[in-house]
């Protein structure tokens, strides 16, 4: 019914001149070095780019940790008519002993300073490669940042 057939190399037809030879061989190196050169392109581009958006989520996170805080210092205050007192910066963890930051503490350093009457200020200082990026947030809500590449004033 059907009649394949196949020629086979010979002295006049090398291998190299067969088309099923041809497809048998695999890449060239030229291919290789061209395919290798634009993934690296892709990858130059892309690597940059993901690392901004996770800097950028790391200083989101951050952010979301302070108006948490904030949210805390609101609700002692509702509660004692002043705010906690702290004297000057002191370590969070001495007043809220079970909070926990949902940014990562080898990110960001939190501190707070506040007075009964006057109000607070939370603080939240980057660490590693986001030195430099400062993140407040004070009495009646006022936020402010530096270094850091969020919106008009840091904030999201």
């Amino acid at each position: 019914m059907f009649n394949f057939q196949f020629n086979r190399p010979s002295a006049s037809h090398p291998v190299s001149h067969c088309r099923s030879a041809q497809f048998l061989r695999g890449f060239t190196l030229i291919e290789m070095l061209v395919a290798t050169a634009v993934v690296g392109i892709i990858a130059a581009m892309a690597v940059p780019s993901y690392q901004g958006s996770v800097e950028q989520l790391r200083i989101g996170a951050a952010q979301g940790d302070l108006i948490a805080l904030s949210l805390r210092f609101e609700q002692f205050y509702n509660q004692y008519s002043e705010y906690p007192e702290l004297g000057g910066q002191d370590n969070i963890r001495s007043l809220y002993a079970r909070w926990a930051p949902a940014s990562s503490e080898t990110q960001f350093v939190f501190s707070a300073a506040s007075e009964p009457q006057a109000g607070y200020k939370l603080v939240a200082r980057g660490v590693g490669s986001l030195e430099g990026c400062v993140i407040s947030l004070e009495t009646g809500n006022v936020r402010s940042s530096a270094g850091c590449m969020q919106g008009e004033n840091g904030w999201i």
